[in-house]
């Protein structure tokens, strides 16, 4: 049988998730953290998703913000042709968008200027070439840590230790924690339970937010025992019609624990999937 908390409840060992990236590689390097979204606005570390629509909307995101004018185009391109089915049908589709973006963006001439140099370089593309590759790549990973070890941003009280954890932060984010609640959480009252004040709950998550953005806090927080950090974000989702999903943030240090199950383009997998080295109870 699998571990099982206090309530009983089954404690799956690992988290299942997406990572969408600009970038491709064949294993997870905390060096390199700022190459992708690179805001950090979560928290230091590695960012993955339980949805995979959600890391696949972060990869394009991040793609499109390193692409050349040229590179637009043949992304346009690539677009416009799987919707077409025909190379030449999605050249021509793609000057028409090209055009309708330009007369949207007539009154902003930077917006307008982008256009029209993505408009120059569709009509250069040789339609008999091969489509291009997409840029990026996606991953589904394995993290070998118990979702229920990290942080939850959505309720910082919340923990299979809560009173451990509240122990930790009130020692490395001193006032995060008020002293009355922290007094409550270490008398067991509010032991794994959400805490009853969402203002307090907010406060909370903001200073340890504040903490986690910051590479030395990040790494304070795992050197007290939090490897990471969960939470739900629509910040850039609802606009896109993807339905928000539970995200997390692996600080320095956890790298190891991440294992890449299987690789892949958009829309079609060219790697192989891998199979789990780690006990899951159901």
């Amino acid at each position: 049988m699998g571990k099982l908390d206090h309530l009983g409840n089954a404690v799956r060992s690992v988290i299942r998730a997406y990572h969408g990236s600009p970038h491709d590689f064949d294993k997870f390097d905390a060096s390199k953290i700022g190459s992708g979204a690179g805001r950090q606005s979560y928290g230091h570390g590695l960012y993955f998703s339980e949805s995979e629509p959600v890391a696949e909307a972060y990869r394009g995101s991040m793609s499109a913000l390193r692409r050349t004018p040229e590179e637009d185009a043949l992304e346009l391109w690539r677009r416009q042709a799987m919707l077409h089915g025909d190379s030449k049908k999605g050249v021509l589709s793609a000057i028409d968008t090209a055009l309708e973006r330009m007369e949207e963006a007539a009154n902003m001439p930077m917006a307008q200027q982008r256009w029209d140099d993505i408009l120059q370089h569709l009509y250069g593309i040789d339609y008999r070439q091969p489509l291009p590759k997409q840029s990026g790549a996606m991953f589904e990973v394995e993290i070998g840590v118990p979702k229920q070890q990290l942080l939850d941003y959505d309720n910082p009280f919340r923990s299979p230790a809560g009173i451990t954890a509240a122990n930790v932060l009130d020692r490395v984010a001193p006032g995060a924690i008020d002293h009355s609640t922290l007094k409550r959480i270490q008398a067991g009252e509010d032991r794994l339970t959400i805490h009853p004040d969402p203002v307090e709950r907010s406060l909370a998550a903001r200073r340890i937010r504040k903490l986690a953005e910051n590479p030395s806090g990040a790494e304070e927080l795992f050197k007290a025992g939090i490897p990471g950090i969960q939470y739900i974000d629509d910040s850039m989702l609802s606009s896109k019609g993807i339905a928000p999903a539970r995200n997390y943030v692996m600080f320095p240090g956890t790298e190891d624990s991440i294992r890449i199950l299987r690789k892949f383009a958009i829309p079609g997998a060219v790697g192989t999937g891998v199979a789990s080295q780690y006990e899951e109870s159901p």
